[in-house]
């Protein structure tokens, strides 16, 4: 959004229309990072069209894509057949 470069200034002035509060329960490192998985997610299921007449298989539903992919998907109406691996990330998936 900057065309002269430049990223290691102390303060900066953005478009209101790029930023988003943080959530007062999420660490930097978490806030950070969701919108990188959240935004694939998305573009992924748009670029194949989901919608409530489609039946998705979703590899690594528990991961940092996978899980943030499945919960847009059951969102958009999809029928989600979700694999994810140990016991932990099944739960999560449930």
């Amino acid at each position: 959004m900057n065309d002269k470069g430049g990223s290691y200034a102390q303060y900066v002035v953005v478009s209101e229309k790029t930023v988003a509060p943080m959530p007062d329960d999420l660490d930097i490192l978490m806030a950070g990072g969701l919108p990188i998985a959240g935004a694939t997610a998305l573009s992924n299921l748009q670029a194949l069209g989901t919608s409530n007449e489609t039946k998705l298989m979703l590899w690594g539903a528990s991961g940092g894509v996978g899980h943030v992919a499945l919960q847009l998907a059951k969102r958009m109406g999809a029928n989600v057949f979700a694999i994810a691996s140990g016991a932990d990330g099944v739960a999560l998936v449930k």
